[in-house]
Order: C-alpha cells, then structure tokens, then sequence
C-alpha cells in the first residue's frame, strides 16, 4: 500500500511537471544558439503525431494548380506560377489586386488543433500597400497582415477584422526582412497562436466570446494597393498549407431516407462513409454542398432495381461545403457520415 500512495504521489508530481513545462515550451522566446525546437499543440499534446494536410499544397512547377486554388485579380493584378513558387503582384494601375484561396475548406473538428503553415517571401513594402495570408475568408478566420508600413496579427469576425499590430505584441517583436520565411498560426476555439520562424509573436485569448465564427476555413492570400496607391510590388509564396493534429475522426451519423426525398445532412465539412440502398427507386445524387448544387456533385447511384440494384456503396472521401443527398423515383437509403 505504502509503495502505491508513493507512486501517485510522484506521478502526480510529473504530471504536473508536465504540463508547467508544455507552458513553457509554449512561451519560449529564442534562446542561445537557437529556437523552439520542441512543439506542444493548443491541445496540451506532444506533436509527435504525423500532421495529416487537409487543405493547401505547394506550387512545384509554373503551373498553377486549379483543383487546389482559384485566383481573383483586378486592376491588373496578376498571379504567376513559377518554378517552385506562385508569385501575387499588384500594378502600376491605381487599387490593383490579386487574390488566391484555396479551393477546399478544412474540416475543424473540436478536440483535435489546426495549423496554417506558409513559407513566403515579401520582396518590398510601401504605404497604400496591403499583403496578408491565413485560414481566413471575406467573413472569418485569422492570419498575418502588412498594412501600410505596419505589421500586425489579426482575427476576423462577420467580416470584421481585429488587428494586434507588432508593437503590442505579448511575445517576440520581430524586424521587418526580404529573406523568405516560414509563418504559423494555431487556433483553437479560445487562442490564437501566431509564430515566424517557430518563435512565438503572440497569443490572442478569447475568454469571453468566439474570435470569429466555428467552422471550417479556407486558405487566403492577397497583395493589394489601396487609396490609390500605384506601386507594382511582389510578393512570393512556395507552399500554404493547413494541417490537422490529434485524431478528426469522429463517431459516424446515420441518416434514413425513404421516398422521393432531398435532404441536407450536414452544413459544414465532414466525411462520408456510404450509402446503404435498402429497397431500389431511381438515383440517388450526394453533393458537397448544403443544397443540390449541380457543380459539386460528390456520386451519382443508379437504384433502379434493373439497371443498378440494392446494397452498400462505400465511398470513405471528405467533403468540405456539406452534404446533401437527393433521391428520385421512390427507394429506401441509408446514409452513413460523419
């Protein structure tokens, strides 16, 4: 008994250890002779597991990757694939811009930390010049902004964006550089972590209400003049990616559809497992979507008792918008997701 009570008590000593060191790892500013070397997600778990990307990749050739990206420019703006790298350059013409995000949205799933990584090159600066990057949209999320000169962190919700510039922030301050480099940002749904070069530069905590709306986010990258501005600058990027750490698979949802039915199973990402066809009727149709949009079209199942048949059609794929799934002609199906 007495070796028992001595092994809880030095077990909860280490635990304790444990965590006082992940807070201290998470805090730590470069020392001698190096950086962060060790990582802890926002989850308190050692990232020792394979980070597994879920949106993002990297630019390997001069040509640009329309299944992964879709670009937006105005007023001259262009986006240019070159080897090993896509280059955002604004013009000479007043307010250009130019815009890449990804075509995909990663799932975020409670329990398990999210991180954006890009490895990036500014080439130059100007006032009436903006350029920034992260999990963000027109309407949420997070990143990294350079603004007229200033450099600042920020969160966005319902399109409205919450900025900490350098000079506030609670840890490293860094100095402005042309030599690429790489940027980070971890989010869960309290904190947001901002690093450059594995050196944190801040933590944004939200105690008292969300930093921006939950769900899923796209990766967003921008360069862009405003007020006039007229200065043709570069900016580089040689991968953008966001990763998920800790297990996103999640206990599965059954839904039953019977009759002519058009159903919206989910409103955000997830993944579908099957579709069980239990008595035949015309098509079954799944979207990624949370409505019947043509466009994205996961499968169509021909349950017509003569031509396709009954039985269980395993598809075990992401989708990232929702999931809707129309059934024509009569017919039982089951549909199995998360």
């Amino acid at each position: 008994m007495k070796a028992f009570w001595i092994w809880l008590l030095m077990g909860t000593l280490v635990l304790g250890a444990s965590f006082e060191a992940m807070e201290l790892i998470d805090k730590q500013q470069p020392i001698t002779g190096g950086y962060r070397n060790v990582k802890i997600s926002p989850m308190r778990e050692l990232t020792v597991a394979d980070p597994v990307r879920v949106v993002g990749s990297v630019f390997p050739n001069s040509l640009k990757e329309t299944n992964f990206w879709v670009e937006t420019v105005s007023n001259g703006g262009v986006v240019t694939g070159v080897v090993g790298e896509i280059e955002l350059r604004t013009a000479t013409n007043a307010n250009s811009s130019c815009m890449l995000q990804s075509v995909r949205t990663a799932r975020y799933v409670a329990g398990a930390a999210l991180f954006f990584r890009a490895n990036l090159k500014i080439t130059s600066v100007t006032v009436s010049n903006q350029i920034s990057l992260g999990p963000y949209d027109a309407t949420s999320g997070g990143g990294f902004m350079v603004s007229n000169l200033i450099f600042s962190v920020f969160t966005r919700k319902t399109g409205v964006d919450t900025l900490v510039p350098s000079t506030s922030f609670n840890g490293y301050v860094p100095t402005m550089s042309t030599n690429a480099c790489v940027v980070e940002i971890w989010w869960t749904d309290q904190k947001w972590y901002y690093y450059l070069n594995d050196v944190r530069l801040h933590t944004s905590d939200f105690p008292n209400e969300p930093a921006c709306e939950a769900g899923g986010k796209k990766i967003t990258i921008e360069n862009k003049s405003y007020g006039g501005g007229t200065n043709a600058l570069s900016f580089c990027l040689r991968s953008a990616s966001i990763y998920s750490f800790g297990q996103t698979r999640t206990e599965c949802i059954v839904v039953h559809l019977s009759g002519a039915v058009s159903r919206t199973c989910k409103l955000s990402g997830g993944r579908l497992h099957r579709i069980i066809v239990n008595s035949p009727g015309t098509l079954c149709t799944i979207y990624d979507d949370t409505s019947a949009v043509a466009a994205n079209i996961i499968g169509i199942i021909d349950i017509n008792k003569t031509t396709g048949g009954v039985g269980t059609y395993e598809y075990d794929c992401p989708f990232f918008n929702g999931l809707t799934v129309v059934t024509t002609g009569g017919g039982d199906v089951t549909v199995v997701y998360e």
